[in-house]
């Protein structure tokens, strides 16, 4: 038996590995009560808070048989930290817990007693801070605090926009050679100048704009995606194949993102897994993307760390089981209806606006009969 301990642990550890129940020793010595006063006492000597549960160590150095106590009395050494209300699982000696703080010495300091698997704060002698996380992340899993993983991605982000930054010139001949950026690329968007060679005209755009298909505001008869553009002929890209579309956010859960692209491609990191699309003539998937954010207004929502993004008020925090049946419905109304009836009803404009919605609906209403 002695063996058995030495090699496997405590008698209630050998009896599970065996498929025994344990209940603990039988003796009329080692009560509840003796284990328990036991066990303060040696909390007391070594000034452990009243929630702290004495480590294996510091039990057998107080007393040779104080560990044996717990486990007598309470069944397992879990039990009894559980009965008396006790933080901690104790399992490491104080010999491992300093030989694992000495393993990462160089780059964190533990702050905070072990506690077993107890969020423990390190302080991080790189970035200068301090946060809370399993000792065992630290010691064993060479995973890292918070400051560093923060770290580490603006590293990642920084190398992404050098790139983008040198291949930025060249990227735009080769996507739109009717435009040239006149300010250093910041990232994919910041607005910067750029010239419209067409009109000979500068204007701020973001680089993401540019390189996927957008003109500049002079392109576009100064009105971009409006209702009023849309009325006086000026929309950019009337005859444009475009798609109304779903994606999921790569770096968040919960959150959808609806919106309109003509050029088939969305390279964005943020952009997760593509989850429907419909396709139309930009025009009509405009105002089907107005009318679906507008029905889904009240679940606008997006993390704070897109605060800025393009398209960040677009975000949508719903389950897409909720989202598709309304984009399915007014994908539907839209077919049906035509664009000038489904505006009309659908989408948020002024009330000089929705007569001429209306006025050109049943001018087409009439023409088709």
């Amino acid at each position: 038996m002695a063996k058995a301990v030495q090699k496997h642990g405590t008698l209630a550890e050998i009896a599970q590995r065996m498929g025994l129940r344990f209940e603990g020793c039988r003796t009329n010595y080692w009560t509840k009560e003796r284990a328990k006063e036991t066990i303060l006492e040696c909390q007391k000597q070594n000034k452990l808070p009243k929630y702290l549960c004495p480590s294996v160590d510091q039990l057998q150095r107080h007393k040779p048989n104080a560990h044996t106590a717990a486990i007598v009395a309470f069944g397992t050494f879990e039990k009894m930290q559980s009965e008396l209300k006790l933080e901690g699982q104790q399992k490491l000696s104080d010999r491992k817990i300093a030989k694992y703080d000495a393993k990462v010495a160089e780059n964190f300091i533990r702050l905070e007693p072990y506690r077993g698997d107890v969020p423990t704060f390190f302080y991080c002698k790189t970035h200068h801070k301090m946060f809370e996380t399993n000792p065992c992340n630290i010691w064993n899993s060479g995973q890292k605090l918070k400051c560093c993983l923060d770290a580490s991605r603006r590293e990642v982000q920084q190398k992404r926009n050098e790139k983008a930054r040198g291949e930025y010139a060249e990227r735009i001949k080769e996507k739109n050679s009717k435009v040239e950026a006149l300010d250093d690329y910041i990232n994919n968007s910041t607005p910067i100048r750029h010239r419209c060679l067409v009109h000979d005209e500068i204007h701020f755009a973001r680089p993401y704009n540019v390189l996927y298909g957008y003109g500049l505001k002079c392109c576009a008869g100064g009105n971009v995606d409006t209702i009023e553009a849309l009325l006086d002929g000026s929309f950019y890209g009337l005859q444009m194949e475009s798609e109304f579309y779903i994606y999921d956010l790569a770096n968040f859960k919960d959150y959808l993102k609806p919106g309109i692209d003509s050029t088939g491609h969305r390279p964005d990191e943020e952009y997760g897994e593509f989850l429907r699309g419909y396709p139309g003539l930009r025009p009509n998937v405009w105002l089907l993307e107005q009318a679906v954010l507008h029905e889904t207004k009240n679940k606008a929502d997006f993390p704070a760390k897109l605060d800025g993004w393009e398209g960040y008020t677009e975000i949508r925090k719903m389950p897409l089981n909720e989202l598709t049946p309304i984009a399915e419905y007014l994908h539907n109304q839209l077919l049906e209806l035509g664009m000038w009836s489904f505006a009309y009803q659908f989408v948020p404009m002024t009330t000089e606006q929705k007569k001429e919605c209306q006025r050109r609906a049943e001018e087409h209403t009439i023409s088709q009969c």
